[in-house]
Protein backbone atom coordinates (compact mmCIF):
# COMPACT_ATOMS: atom_id res chain seq x y z
CA UNK A 1 0.00 0.00 0.00
CA UNK A 2 1.76 3.17 -1.00
CA UNK A 3 0.81 6.98 -0.45
CA UNK A 4 1.60 8.82 -4.65
CA UNK A 5 1.91 12.02 -5.86
CA UNK A 6 -0.69 13.48 -8.49
CA UNK A 7 1.57 15.98 -10.06
CA UNK A 8 1.26 15.67 -13.82
CA UNK A 9 3.51 12.85 -15.11
CA UNK A 10 6.56 14.82 -16.10
CA UNK A 11 7.57 15.41 -12.65
CA UNK A 12 8.10 11.79 -12.09
CA UNK A 13 6.48 9.53 -9.59
CA UNK A 14 6.60 9.81 -5.58
CA UNK A 15 5.61 7.10 -3.47
CA UNK A 16 5.14 6.37 0.05
CA UNK A 17 4.60 3.16 2.00
CA UNK A 18 1.71 3.57 4.14
CA UNK A 19 3.08 2.96 8.11
CA UNK A 20 0.05 4.19 10.26
CA UNK A 21 3.34 4.99 12.91
CA UNK A 22 5.02 7.19 10.35
CA UNK A 23 5.11 10.89 9.97
CA UNK A 24 2.80 12.36 7.75
CA UNK A 25 1.30 16.27 6.72
CA UNK A 26 -1.57 17.79 7.63
CA UNK A 27 -4.33 16.07 9.88
CA UNK A 28 -5.35 13.39 7.76
CA UNK A 29 -2.65 10.82 7.59
CA UNK A 30 -1.75 9.54 4.19
CA UNK A 31 -4.25 6.73 2.27
CA UNK A 32 -3.46 3.89 -0.22
CA UNK A 33 -3.76 5.30 -3.76
CA UNK A 34 -2.63 3.97 -7.37
CA UNK A 35 -0.76 6.75 -9.35
CA UNK A 36 -2.94 9.24 -10.02
CA UNK A 37 -0.92 12.20 -12.18
CA UNK A 38 -3.23 14.86 -13.58
CA UNK A 39 -3.16 18.42 -14.58
CA UNK A 40 -5.23 19.21 -11.57
CA UNK A 41 -2.86 17.75 -9.27
CA UNK A 42 -5.76 16.43 -7.32
CA UNK A 43 -6.08 13.07 -7.86
CA UNK A 44 -5.29 11.94 -4.28
CA UNK A 45 -7.43 14.64 -3.38
CA UNK A 46 -10.34 12.41 -4.93
CA UNK A 47 -8.81 8.83 -4.35
CA UNK A 48 -10.50 7.49 -0.82
CA UNK A 49 -10.88 10.99 0.61
CA UNK A 50 -8.95 13.66 0.52
CA UNK A 51 -5.73 13.37 2.99
CA UNK A 52 -3.42 16.78 1.14
CA UNK A 53 -3.60 19.06 3.65
CA UNK A 54 -0.48 19.65 4.67
CA UNK A 55 -0.25 23.60 2.44
CA UNK A 56 -3.49 25.62 3.34
CA UNK A 57 -2.31 28.49 0.99
CA UNK A 58 0.74 29.45 -0.90
CA UNK A 59 2.14 33.27 -0.57
CA UNK A 60 2.39 35.26 -3.54
CA UNK A 61 4.81 34.17 -5.98
CA UNK A 62 5.65 36.09 -9.23
CA UNK A 63 8.35 35.82 -11.49
CA UNK A 64 12.15 36.10 -11.25
CA UNK A 65 11.23 36.18 -8.01
CA UNK A 66 14.82 36.35 -5.37
CA UNK A 67 13.42 34.24 -2.28
CA UNK A 68 10.27 32.24 -1.50
CA UNK A 69 9.04 30.73 1.73
CA UNK A 70 5.88 28.08 2.39
CA UNK A 71 4.18 27.28 5.42
CA UNK A 72 3.72 23.18 5.72
CA UNK A 73 1.92 21.52 8.27
CA UNK A 74 3.69 18.24 9.46
CA UNK A 75 3.64 15.37 12.67
CA UNK A 76 6.11 12.93 13.76
CA UNK A 77 4.51 10.26 16.19
CA UNK A 78 8.35 8.34 15.75
CA UNK A 79 11.38 8.52 17.99
CA UNK A 80 13.61 9.53 15.48
CA UNK A 81 13.49 13.30 13.99
CA UNK A 82 11.84 13.13 10.31
CA UNK A 83 13.22 14.92 6.75
CA UNK A 84 10.39 17.99 5.68
CA UNK A 85 11.41 18.37 1.28
CA UNK A 86 9.79 20.56 -0.82
CA UNK A 87 10.28 21.45 -3.96
CA UNK A 88 8.35 24.47 -6.23
CA UNK A 89 8.84 24.20 -9.73
CA UNK A 90 9.98 28.11 -10.32
CA UNK A 91 10.96 28.08 -14.06
CA UNK A 92 7.98 26.09 -15.40
CA UNK A 93 10.17 23.45 -17.00
CA UNK A 94 8.03 20.81 -15.96
CA UNK A 95 10.67 19.11 -13.54
CA UNK A 96 11.18 19.62 -10.05
CA UNK A 97 15.40 20.34 -9.86
CA UNK A 98 17.37 20.09 -7.10
CA UNK A 99 17.66 23.67 -6.82
CA UNK A 100 14.21 23.94 -6.56
CA UNK A 101 14.57 22.26 -3.07
CA UNK A 102 14.12 23.38 0.69
CA UNK A 103 14.34 21.40 3.45
CA UNK A 104 14.50 20.97 7.21
CA UNK A 105 13.92 18.61 10.02
CA UNK A 106 10.67 17.57 11.89
CA UNK A 107 11.55 16.49 15.53
CA UNK A 108 10.00 13.73 16.78
CA UNK A 109 6.41 13.97 18.66
CA UNK A 110 5.88 17.15 16.84
CA UNK A 111 2.15 16.82 16.07
CA UNK A 112 0.45 18.96 13.24
CA UNK A 113 3.00 21.72 13.85
CA UNK A 114 3.85 24.19 11.21
CA UNK A 115 7.09 24.57 9.61
CA UNK A 116 8.08 26.99 7.40
CA UNK A 117 10.07 26.24 4.41
CA UNK A 118 12.95 28.61 2.95
CA UNK A 119 14.15 29.14 -0.59
CA UNK A 120 16.81 31.88 0.72
CA UNK A 121 18.14 32.57 -2.63
CA UNK A 122 16.40 31.81 -6.28
CA UNK A 123 18.59 34.62 -7.82
CA UNK A 124 20.19 31.16 -10.33
CA UNK A 125 16.49 29.22 -10.72
CA UNK A 126 13.98 31.85 -11.45
CA UNK A 127 12.94 33.05 -14.68
CA UNK A 128 10.81 34.99 -16.90
CA UNK A 129 7.60 32.12 -16.34
CA UNK A 130 4.16 33.15 -15.44
CA UNK A 131 1.20 30.74 -15.35
CA UNK A 132 0.68 27.93 -13.22
CA UNK A 133 3.08 25.71 -11.88
CA UNK A 134 3.10 22.68 -9.14
CA UNK A 135 4.80 21.98 -6.08
CA UNK A 136 5.53 18.61 -3.90
CA UNK A 137 6.22 18.14 -0.40
CA UNK A 138 7.70 14.55 1.03
CA UNK A 139 8.45 13.76 4.51
CA UNK A 140 9.48 10.48 5.70
CA UNK A 141 12.46 9.10 8.44
CA UNK A 142 14.00 7.84 5.47
CA UNK A 143 17.19 9.74 4.12
CA UNK A 144 16.15 12.07 0.99
CA UNK A 145 18.04 14.81 -0.61
CA UNK A 146 17.77 17.59 -3.00
CA UNK A 147 17.55 15.24 -5.39
CA UNK A 148 14.86 12.92 -4.33
CA UNK A 149 11.82 14.38 -5.75
CA UNK A 150 10.98 11.33 -6.96
CA UNK A 151 11.39 7.43 -5.88
CA UNK A 152 10.31 5.76 -3.69
CA UNK A 153 10.09 5.99 0.69
CA UNK A 154 9.55 3.58 3.38
CA UNK A 155 6.96 5.74 5.30
CA UNK A 156 5.62 9.44 5.31
CA UNK A 157 3.71 11.20 2.90
CA UNK A 158 3.98 12.86 -0.31
CA UNK A 159 1.66 15.90 -1.30
CA UNK A 160 1.53 17.92 -4.64
CA UNK A 161 -0.29 21.05 -5.42
CA UNK A 162 -0.43 23.68 -8.51
CA UNK A 163 -0.82 27.17 -7.89
CA UNK A 164 0.34 30.35 -10.32
CA UNK A 165 3.66 32.09 -10.89
CA UNK A 166 2.50 36.01 -11.39
CA UNK A 167 3.24 38.71 -13.53
CA UNK A 168 5.59 41.52 -12.05
CA UNK A 169 7.31 42.94 -15.36
CA UNK A 170 9.24 45.74 -12.75
CA UNK A 171 11.27 43.07 -10.72
CA UNK A 172 10.48 44.92 -7.73
CA UNK A 173 8.31 41.53 -6.82
CA UNK A 174 5.16 42.83 -6.36
CA UNK A 175 2.33 41.62 -9.16
CA UNK A 176 1.52 43.86 -11.85
CA UNK A 177 -2.39 42.94 -10.60
CA UNK A 178 -1.74 44.77 -7.35
CA UNK A 179 0.71 46.59 -8.73
CA UNK A 180 0.31 50.84 -8.58
CA UNK A 181 3.48 51.86 -9.69
CA UNK A 182 4.61 49.22 -12.54
CA UNK A 183 7.50 51.40 -13.51
CA UNK A 184 8.91 52.69 -10.19
CA UNK A 185 9.10 56.30 -11.38
CA UNK A 186 7.28 57.59 -8.45
CA UNK A 187 4.02 58.25 -10.73
CA UNK A 188 0.99 56.42 -9.74
CA UNK A 189 -0.09 54.35 -13.12
CA UNK A 190 -3.24 55.55 -12.19
CA UNK A 191 -2.08 59.21 -13.33
CA UNK A 192 0.42 57.31 -16.40
CA UNK A 193 -3.01 56.53 -17.75
CA UNK A 194 -2.21 52.33 -19.49
CA UNK A 195 -2.01 53.00 -23.37
CA UNK A 196 -1.32 56.43 -23.32
CA UNK A 197 2.61 56.03 -24.59
CA UNK A 198 3.61 60.20 -24.45
CA UNK A 199 7.02 60.14 -26.21
CA UNK A 200 6.22 57.46 -28.73
CA UNK A 201 9.12 55.36 -28.23
CA UNK A 202 6.53 52.03 -28.00
CA UNK A 203 6.40 51.95 -24.11
CA UNK A 204 3.48 52.67 -22.30
CA UNK A 205 3.84 56.09 -19.89
CA UNK A 206 2.76 53.09 -16.73
CA UNK A 207 5.89 51.13 -17.82
CA UNK A 208 7.88 54.20 -19.28
CA UNK A 209 10.80 55.54 -16.68
CA UNK A 210 11.36 58.50 -18.65
CA UNK A 211 7.60 58.52 -20.81
CA UNK A 212 8.29 62.69 -22.20
CA UNK A 213 11.52 61.03 -23.98
CA UNK A 214 13.34 64.52 -22.36
CA UNK A 215 16.30 62.16 -21.17
CA UNK A 216 15.30 62.90 -17.41
CA UNK A 217 14.00 59.90 -15.22
CA UNK A 218 10.55 60.76 -14.82
CA UNK A 219 11.06 60.06 -10.85
CA UNK A 220 14.23 62.97 -10.80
Amino acid sequence: ADDTGDAPDGYGLATHAIDATGPFLGVVPPDDNAPVAGIAADGDDLAAGDDEDGVFAFPTLVQNGKAYSANAFASNPTDRPATLRGWVDFDGDGAFGADESATLSVPPGAANEKFKLRWTDLSSVTTDFLGDTYARFRITTDTIGAADATGEASDGEVEDYTFRILEAVAGDEVPDERDTDNDNDGIPDEIEVIGIDTDGDGTPDYLDGDSDGDLVPDFV
